[in-house]
C-alpha cells in the first residue's frame, strides 16, 4: 500500500469515527431528557376458589418481585407507579396502563413488569396467553 493510498485510509477512518461521536455527544443531551417510567405489577395472593370464581391459583412472590424491581429501579431514577395484589384487578391494570401510555412522550424509556400467574384460553379457534389479574369474590346479592 502506498503513502498517499494509507493517509485517505486514515483520513476516511477519522472522519467516520468524529461523526460517530459527533451524533453520541448531540444524542447525550437528549437521552438525560428522557423520563423513564415503570409500571410493576405483582400478585402473590389470589383469591381462593369460589363458585364465580373456578379456578385455584398458588400463592407465588409476585409482590416480593416487584418490591425488590421497584428499589433497583427507583435507584436509576424512574417514576414508578406498582400495583399489587388485590390492587392489581384487571380494570386497575387497563387504567394504569392507559395513564402510562398517555404520560410517556417519544424517547422515554417505559418498564412494565408483570409478575403473577397467567393462562390459556381455549375460548377461540386459536389459543392465546394471557395474564391473569387479581380478581375480587363477587358475594351473592341477597
Amino acid at each position: 500500500m502506498n503513502i498517499a493510498k494509507a493517509t485517505y485510509c486514515v483520513r476516511r477512518v477519522c472522519t467516520i469515527l468524529f461523526v460517530i461521536l459527533s451524533v453520541l455527544c448531540l444524542s447525550w443531551p437528549l437521552a438525560s431528557m428522557a423520563k423513564k417510567r415503570a409500571l410493576l405489577i405483582g400478585i402473590s395472593h389470589y383469591p381462593q376458589t369460589t363458585k364465580s370464581n373456578p379456578c385455584t391459583w398458588t400463592n407465588i412472590h409476585g409482590s416480593n418481585d416487584v418490591r425488590l424491581l421497584r428499589g433497583t429501579l427507583q435507584k436509576q431514577g424512574f417514576r414508578i407507579t406498582t400495583l399489587t395484589n388485590a390492587q392489581a384487578t384487571a380494570s386497575h391494570i387497563r387504567r394504569a396502563l392507559k395513564r402510562l401510555c398517555q404520560q410517556a412522550a417519544k424517547g422515554d424509556m417505559v418498564v412494565i413488569h408483570f409478575s403473577g400467574h397467567g393462562q390459556r384460553s381455549h375460548c377461540t379457534l386459536r389459543r392465546k396467553e394471557m395474564l391473569q389479574p387479581y380478581i375480587h369474590r363477587t358475594m351473592p346479592h341477597h
